[in-house]
């Protein structure tokens, strides 16, 4: 399995910091990551099967 390149980033909603939403595939399924943001750092929040909304916006419909 390789790195996706398709991959989509958006901002989440947090009002903690800055995080964004990233969407991309591992094998044949979709995941969605949190992530945060700090200098050189990137900071993994929370990762779990992307929502039919998400798939959505990763498959570009």
């Amino acid at each position: 399995m390789g790195f996706d390149e398709a991959l989509v980033e958006a901002p989440a909603h947090s009002d903690v910091e800055g995080r964004s939403l990233v969407i991309g595939r591992l094998g044949d399924k979709q995941l969605s990551a949190v992530i945060a943001c700090r200098g050189n750092v990137i900071r993994l929040t929370d990762v779990r099967r992307a929502r039919s909304q998400e798939v959505a916006i990763y498959e570009g419909e």
